[in-house]
């Protein structure tokens, strides 16, 4: 079984907002979230995995398969960010 990351209840409040993925595309969402957040480096997919402590529990092609969509492919990004 993966690592997982430990977030705010109140953080983990807001992201449930947001709730447009599957539960296993939540779960790497809520950690990349909570690793862009504590990271003091760039907002990288290897510094978001080294913020929320995954950097060595996680296969970073967990998170990179995450932000890239097949091509073509619209992806919820859009519709869950309000203006």
């Amino acid at each position: 079984m993966p690592a997982s990351v430990m977030v705010p209840a109140s953080l983990l409040a807001v992201l449930g907002k947001l709730r447009v993925f599957t539960t296993p595309g939540f779960t790497t969402f809520t950690a990349m979230v909570t690793g862009l957040v504590a990271q003091t480096g760039a907002g990288t997919v290897t510094g978001m995995l080294t913020g929320a402590g995954l950097a060595r529990a996680w296969p970073h092609d967990r998170a990179h398969a995450f932000f890239s969509g097949p091509a073509g492919t619209s992806t919820p990004w859009g519709s869950c960010w309000p203006i």
